[in-house]
């Protein structure tokens, strides 16, 4: 049997595209940013983190279920968003989280935002690594971010091993 040049490449392309279309569809939620929540825990106490183990934080500002985080604060506390394709999902809860608290709400730039309790999540653009809360207690953009624990009532206290400087 001969194979033409042109069969191999016309293969090799719809290869390319089914690889490409099934990778965009079986994207599951744990593969997305928020795509789970469950806790760690300091000497301080146990609080929410994200898929990646990234410490979650709420800020005092907030009311519930919407954020005043936006801006210059957005860039530093940067919101824990969920989006799989163009439906939003309510993440997973693992470990001690309680799926009861866990939800969502839309956020002023029509994106949607994990909430518990509802009050919105956030990751600290201080933070560098998983399992780091430098961002705990600290007093920027007019409000006191804390570490949520999984009863929804915040962490107090620090648990940051060092201070973190203001923005």
């Amino acid at each position: 049997m001969k194979i033409s040049t042109v069969s191999v490449y016309a293969a090799a392309a719809a290869l390319s595209v089914a690889l490409s279309v099934s990778s965009t569809f079986a994207q599951s939620p744990s593969n997305t940013p928020g795509g789970q929540v469950g806790t760690s825990t300091t000497p301080a106490g146990e609080f929410l983190v994200d898929s990646q183990g990234n410490s979650l934080y709420v800020f005092a500002n907030d009311t519930e279920n919407h954020s005043n985080c936006t801006g210059d604060c957005e860039t530093a506390w940067p919101p824990l968003k969920v989006q799989n394709g163009s439906i939003p999902y309510t993440p997973a809860a693992t470990g001690d989280v309680q799926s009861t608290l866990l939800n969502t709400t839309l956020r002023p730039d029509g994106t949607t935002q994990v909430t518990y309790g509802g009050k919105p999540l956030y990751r600290y653009a201080g933070d560098k690594q998983p399992g780091q809360t430098k961002g705990q207690g600290l007093n920027q953009f007019g409000g006191i971010w804390n570490l949520v624990q999984p009863d929804g009532k915040v962490l107090t206290g620090s648990s940051s091993p060092s201070p973190s400087p203001s923005p």
